[in-house]
């Protein structure tokens, strides 16, 4: 059975609610963090139900009344974003989408935001329910949470490590985790002892797992990653550890916990739940099946 954590309600301050109109460097873009260039020059689009008897087909919530027809992922349709123009010649610009996660990701998906930002804003009104699966650093889920692109948001994750995170932040233990980035000290040493070090309860598990992602080379999680050697600019084990910015994005995030409901669990099971959810919308990015046992 996965285990569903839903977070108590904390009033967010008004100047989290919402990002301005105008694009603002991030505190990630000194990762260097770039756009796939083959990914930047095709249309991207969403995955939305079919029901093939109503004839609707789209962006937008079935009609009232309405409930997504029995094995609706199978006549799923991919539709195009059609309001934002971004090619080849002009990508998206990463920097100017505001960073929210903890984590950095091989395969993240910081350039989609425009993309996703669209299709929910297309919509009369906000979705009752944003629905991601298979969170991993959940960008799509805490952009829909901070710009209040859905009412309520559901993500969920399996990887042990990361669903730590996820179940610290949201329930009570951001500010343990925020300090205890702030006064580790990044050394070989200090690092290599954490990580070899068997966790003692959920808080330690999560720590490791954001240590881990930013020490590791390519944020890689998996088991005997290498470790970062020269990294940006020289700066070794440090080119992304960034303990105040971290912090500060996992008190953002506290202060939107009453939007969010993390699930550890399948992400197939949630699907399951919610297929048959009107007011419900999904975002689906599984995980790569090869890849990912190395990720």
């Amino acid at each position: 059975m996965p285990t569903k954590v839903k977070a108590s309600a904390e009033a967010a301050s008004s100047d989290d609610q919402t990002q301005p109109a105008v694009p603002q460097v991030s505190d990630e873009a000194a990762e260097g963090t770039n756009v796939h260039p083959r990914r930047a020059n095709k249309q991207r689009g969403v995955l939305v139900p079919r029901v093939a008897h109503d004839q609707w087909v789209g962006r937008h919530n079935p009609p009232a009344g309405k409930q997504y027809a029995k094995g609706w992922w199978d006549s799923a349709e991919l539709v195009p974003a059609r309001r934002v123009r971004y090619t080849a010649e002009k990508p998206v610009n990463v920097a100017s989408v505001p960073q929210r996660s903890t984590f950095r990701y091989p395969g993240g998906k910081t350039w989609l935001v425009p993309y996703i930002r669209d299709w929910l804003k297309s919509n009369k009104s906000p979705p009752a329910r944003l629905i991601e699966p298979f969170a991993g650093g959940a960008i799509v889920s805490l952009t829909a949470a901070f710009e209040r692109l859905a009412r309520h948001v559901i993500f969920a994750e399996m990887d042990e490590g990361v669903a730590a995170v996820w179940r610290v932040v949201l329930n009570g233990q951001a500010e343990w985790l925020a300090k205890q980035i702030l006064n580790f000290e990044v050394t070989l040493e200090s690092v290599t002892t954490l990580l070899h070090r068997e966790a003692s309860d959920l808080r330690d598990t999560a720590f490791q797992t954001i240590l881990r992602n930013r020490v590791q080379r390519g944020g890689i999680l998996a088991a005997g990653a290498g470790l970062v050697k020269t990294g940006e600019n020289g700066r070794g084990l440090l080119s992304r550890w960034y303990p105040e910015t971290l912090s500060r994005r996992l008190r953002k995030i506290n202060r939107q916990k009453d939007k969010l409901t993390f699930v550890e669990g399948d992400g197939f099971a949630l699907i399951e739940e919610h297929k048959a959810d009107a007011e419900a919308v999904f975002y689906i990015d599984p995980p790569y099946t090869l890849a990912a046992r190395r990720l």
